[in-house]
């Protein structure tokens, strides 16, 4: 029984970034938004304050929980990261309608001739 405890507590997130990556997480509910924030760090090397975490078109807080901050599981999460300037990469670029967005990229790529869902 403690396994069926562990397993239905584990969830899987994806983090995508603006350069084409998908970073696939396993955390639990109960885990910080710094905590996903390391993991990608220890795959991309990526510094942890270089980064900020979206889901939809809104900022995760760094000390909040996932379970606080509605990321469920195969929830995707949306990176951007600190150009050299100290600028920030636009959110903007991953929502839908955006022509330049790598979800729209992956819709026509799956739908081709189709537009992407508004």
């Amino acid at each position: 029984m403690a396994d069926r405890i562990l397993i239905s507590n584990t969830q899987f997130v994806r983090v995508k970034s603006l350069r084409n990556e998908t970073f696939f997480i396993t955390c639990k509910p109960k885990d910080s938004v710094s905590m996903v924030k390391y993991c990608v760090y220890l795959m991309c090397g990526l510094p942890v304050e270089d980064m900020k975490l979206y889901i939809r078109n809104r900022l995760l807080e760094d000390v909040s929980s996932l379970y606080d901050q509605q990321v469920a599981n195969d929830t995707v999460l949306f990176l951007v990261s600190k150009k050299p300037d100290g600028s920030w990469e636009n959110v903007s670029q991953f929502m839908p309608g955006n022509d330049q967005s790598p979800l729209s990229r992956t819709f026509e790529n799956l739908s081709p001739g189709l537009k992407s869902p508004e």
